[in-house]
């Protein structure tokens, strides 16, 4: 079996039989994998305590070419997020971007933009640096572009003309975006106005880390996080999960 090394961002675990547990890490070598670590929850284990959620380590595993799962072997921790432990709100923020990445990828297909882009977050908002739900906007705008899933916010998908500075709407149904002229007031739609479109798409040419420098208000982070949660909805599996995530930050109902 070939002996494999990577810094990995631990996603979730889950127990297995009596002192075992399996792991869900993301590296951006190999993306997303799930791996065993036998005896890792004993109390005694050198691995007890490291593969937890909003850790990132340094793996060696184990990997079969005819097996999914992989077998740990050894663990380091190399960053953690105290922060967040200590916070029930970072921490539901911290566990929502797990989870974004979780639902957003697909196994043994690395992406690396995605690795930076998630740890990256995960350290602005560790170091209480920008305002939080821009944060969360921010990796939620670049999963649905990195997927190539993202609507263009400034184009209408039925007439094909620029939103301009209007209102424009938003069918979760039919995951499309009309211009007010196209929208018919009796289908529904996530309302969103010009200027919240036009911070969207000022989000692809931002860097991560100005993001601190960027204000926000409450209700332009929850209209943008509204119609970017309903793509995020539409086209990812096991979605249900990542919006009762976003309505709990957001305290809007899930």
């Amino acid at each position: 079996m070939p002996l494999n090394r990577c810094d990995a961002l631990i996603l979730k675990t889950f127990p297995y039989r009596d002192a075992d547990q399996i792991t869900i890490f993301y590296s951006a070598e190999t993306g997303q994998r799930r791996g065993l670590a036998r005896g890792s929850r004993r109390h005694k284990s050198r691995m007890c305590g490291a593969l937890q959620p909003l850790r990132i380590v340094q793996l060696v595993y184990f990997e079969k070419q005819s097996r999914d799962l992989v077998t740990i072997d050894t663990t380091a921790v190399l960053e953690r997020f105290p922060r967040l432990e200590d916070s029930l709100d970072l921490l539901t923020r911290g566990m929502y971007l797990l989870e974004l990445l979780l639902r957003g990828t697909v196994d043994s297909q690395p992406q690396p933009p995605m690795y930076r882009l998630v740890t990256k977050a995960l350290r602005l908002l560790n170091e209480g640096q920008g305002n939080p739900d821009l944060i969360r906007i921010y990796v939620e705008y670049h999963l649905l572009r990195l997927n190539g899933v993202l609507v263009d916010p400034s184009v209408c998908e039925a007439c094909g003309r620029s939103t301009g500075t209007d209102w424009s709407y938003f069918d979760p149904g039919l995951s499309r975006h009309v211009c007010r002229d196209c929208h018919r007031p009796r289908d529904p739609g996530l309302a969103i106005c010009g200027a919240n479109r036009q911070f969207i798409e000022a989000l692809n040419r931002l860097p991560i880390a100005n993001l601190p420098l960027l204000l926000l208000t409450a209700p332009a982070a929850r209209e943008i996080g509204r119609f970017l949660g309903a793509q995020l909805e539409r086209h990812f599996e096991n979605a249900s999960r990542v919006q009762h995530f976003s309505a709990e930050i957001d305290g809007t109902p899930g």
